[in-house]
């Protein structure tokens, strides 16, 4: 359960498919040499295998002689002494030996560090093994190489970053790059062994394909970098120097202890490799080495010859510095397949297998490149620490053909609106995050987009994917209801004053200084961000085309510890809940608190998080629950829509419709809503005054539920009230004549319960 589906499965079923069609399928899909294995090498595998003795169980961790040709291997080629008993092991090539080393040295929920795109083994022995994989994505350039301070610098970040207890492990580098081919140098080497130091973690390399390099460069080995073999193991395999791909032989040195971890492993899983097999790889290894230069000139003629078919056709493709395959950039023409889809229709209609990209990890995942290209700033003298191009001028990047996807984050409404109008108007996709540019013109820019793609999860509750839910997921139901906890900073004040009993002022402070809340908070707590969520999922639940100035929208700033302690004694709990809700032909468009019970799911919900209730016709409540606001939360939705995009292009209208589900619903009158009601009366404190407010309460069709009476610092008192079901209009008037009668000192206050 713990594996996905082999990508390049995939695509070597669609290739045997074909070719049990009797087409003639042109093979690049896999890394698999065709040559003939070196006569001296299979010569001394005829030769072992004809001893009888050689017939029985081997040694495990390899026999001595190979141990011994490995480490002088690695003295002739990279000045590096081992102790062949302590610090070699032949394994059954790379993947044997990637497996089995991570359950050696795994724990539940330790933590490998691996870049990405990667040879997947590199990821799913860790998680086979019970632990957790960290990748961050490997920066390249147009010529795919490695910008070793990046690769540094995002390493650095995931261990300044990582919780207590999450530190990584080991980190696993993969240099020739599969798959993208990119190389290092041995400076790399000595940095990463000396952070791998400094931040306590052992270094896993694999230069598997170390021996097929051209144009004079030679792969260098992190074991040559000065105290790596305090914190470093290398692995390589005989598959690619010497076509012994089906032999699986490979090694791992270096470490004392990581190896031995690995030997004792070994030793109760496996007898080792086929003895005749390691007397030939020793051989391999001690011989004379023009037969891996023959090798590598093959590959290095291939490369030139398919490099110069591709270009021919119109497809150019970088030269490589080393390894056995390219590493190919999608043709613009094609992009908007992805590398899956291109891989099928690349074998189908023309008979050539490929591997796709996206089977090498999730930087991958779009199925082709996604590079950032510029930014827009207002102030280029801020230092910022970014490595696109900036400007101030948002026609640099309106202007520039070769940007297809524009992300506004700006903020505010008519200037982003002039923005995002123009990059639609020249054929722009545009992903957004701005709610209140929605909630004032997303019909306009509905029209306007037509068959460019416009996204914009990141709108509404940041994190969680409640626009794709209610868009795509929930498309076969007709939407009952919406409730949803939108604003962060409401709801982790309304839990503070609840949980800890901090007055509004006080908790105001508080989420101020947090961050949490604005110098100038009424935007939050007044309840106009969650308006602006409000109609954008009203939109895609009911076509409704409202602005905020047409719904009902109160905050939370006249909430004080009375109304609090009247929702603790009976069983409420307060929050400023967004709400949509159907009722014959009409929709009922609100934001402002609300008391709930204790017993319903989004009452649970605390703190600065999120939450969304969805009621269908058909599946009944769903619930969606996450971190709404923040960085890394918005950064989620956003890169989502762009990778989606990225793989598909338009999938879905924007609003979720051509044409509206639901047909001839239209607004309706809040005076006409029915519900519950909690009332806050500062009164005087004596007789008579509790039977006028009776009277007119009763006058209005308002009966009472619940009563309670609080001292207050005055002379009066807090007259806590809940009522039966009422008329919104009718809860007004009734509290306009309370104020008109000099019944109440000072404004009351209104809370609306939903049950």
């Amino acid at each position: 359960e713990l594996l996905p589906k082999y990508v390049f499965a995939e695509v070597n079923e669609l290739k045997m498919k074909e070719r049990h069609n009797g087409h003639d399928v042109i093979d690049f899909s896999m890394g698999n040499p065709d040559g003939d294995t070196p006569n001296h090498i299979r010569e001394k595998l005829v030769e072992s295998a004809k001893k009888t003795k050689t017939h029985g169980y081997s040694t495990s961790k390899g026999i001595p002689k190979l141990l011994k040709a490995i480490a002088d291997w690695y003295e002739r080629r990279y000045d590096v002494v081992l102790d062949p008993q302590t610090q070699c092991v032949a394994t059954m090539g790379s993947k044997e030996g990637y497996a089995h080393l991570a359950y050696a040295i795994t724990n539940p929920g330790d933590v490998t560090v691996v870049p990405d795109p990667t040879y997947p083994i590199h990821n799913y022995a860790f998680i086979l093994a019970g632990g957790e994989v960290k990748n961050f994505g490997i920066v390249f350039n147009e010529d795919y190489e490695i910008d070793e301070d990046r690769f540094f610098n995002d390493l650095q970040e995931i261990f300044d970053n990582a919780e207590e207890g999450k530190r990584p492990k080991h980190v696993l580098v993969n240099f020739p790059h599969n798959p993208s081919t990119a190389t290092v140098t041995p400076e790399f080497y000595v940095r990463l062994v000396n952070m791998a130091k400094k931040e306590r973690f052992y270094v896993i390399s694999d230069i598997a394909y170390g021996d097929i390099t051209f144009d004079g460069y030679k792969t260098p080995s992190i074991l040559a970098a000065p105290g790596a073999l305090d914190v470093a193991v290398e692995s390589f395999t005989l598959s690619k120097s010497y076509n012994m791909a089906g032999w699986r032989v490979g090694f791992f040195v270096g470490n004392t202890r990581l190896i031995g971890a690995l030997q004792k492993i070994k030793s109760w899983l496996d007898y080792g490799m086929f003895t005749p097999i390691q007397v030939a790889a020793t051989v391999a290894l001690n011989g004379d080495q023009k037969c891996v230069q023959d090798i590598t000139d093959k590959y290095d003629h291939r490369q030139d010859v398919l490099l110069d078919a591709f270009a021919n056709a119109g497809w150019k493709i970088k030269r490589n510095k080393a390894s056995m395959f390219v590493w190919a950039k999608l043709p613009k023409c094609v992009e908007h397949l992805g590398s899956l889809e291109f891989s099928k229709k690349l074998l189908v209609e023309a008979g050539v297998a490929v591997a796709p990209g996206i089977g090498f990890g999730p930087t991958a995942r779009a199925g082709v490149e996604i590079t950032p290209v510029s930014g827009v700033v207002h102030n280029l003298s801020k230092k910022r620490d970014v490595s696109i191009k900036l400007t101030d001028n948002v026609d640099d990047i309106l202007n520039d053909d070769s940007i297809d996807i524009v992300v506004e984050l700006m903020g505010g409404v008519e200037q982003p609106y002039e923005v995002v109008k123009k990059a639609l108007q020249k054929g722009k996709a545009v992903v957004t995050a701005n709610k209140a540019l929605l909630a004032y013109h997303r019909y306009d820019l509905q029209d306007i987009a037509g068959d460019t793609a416009f996204e914009f999860e990141a709108a509404v509750a940041g994190g969680i994917p409640i626009i794709n839910s209610l868009r795509d997921g929930l498309s076969a139901n007709h939407i009952e209801s919406i409730k949803g906890i939108m604003n962060g900073t409401c709801n982790y004040m309304l839990t503070r004053m609840i949980n800890d009993g901090v007055e509004y002022e006080d908790i105001l402070k508080e989420s101020q200084e947090l961050g949490y809340a604005e110098a100038d908070p009424t935007f939050d707590v007044g309840g106009f961000d969650a308006a602006h969520k409000l109609l954008i999922l009203a939109s895609i639940a009911y076509g409704i085309d409202a602005k905020p100035e047409d719904i009902l929208i109160e905050g939370i700033e006249n909430i004080n510890s009375d109304d609090i302690a009247f929702a603790k004694e009976f069983d409420y709990s307060l929050k400023l809940l967004a709400i949509a809700k159907t009722n014959e032909d009409e929709v009922e468009l609100r934001v402002h608190p609300v008391l709930i019970p204790n017993s319903e799911m989004i009452s649970k919900i605390d703190g600065v998080m999120n939450g969304v209730s969805v009621i269908g016709d058909k599946v009944g409540e769903t619930m969606y629950y996450g971190p709404g606001a923040g960085g890394d939360a918005t950064a989620s939705a956003v890169i989502a829509n762009i990778i989606d995009i990225a793989r598909s292009g338009k999938s879905t209208p924007m609003l979720g419709f051509n044409k509206p589900l639901e047909s001839g619903l239209k607004l309706a009158n809040i005076d006409n809503m029915v519900t519950k009601y909690y009332l806050r009366l500062e009164v005087e404190d004596k007789s008579g005054v509790l039977a006028k407010v009776a009277t007119i309460l009763g006058d209005k069709n308002i009966s009472i539920k619940t009563m309670v009476q609080k001292a207050s610092k005055t002379n009066s008192v807090n007259l806590l009230l809940s009522t039966h079901s009422c008329k919104e209009l009718d809860i007004k008037n009734a509290l306009k004549e309370l104020k008109n009668a000099g019944v109440v000192n000072s404004e009351p206050t209104m809370i609306r319960i939903e049950e």
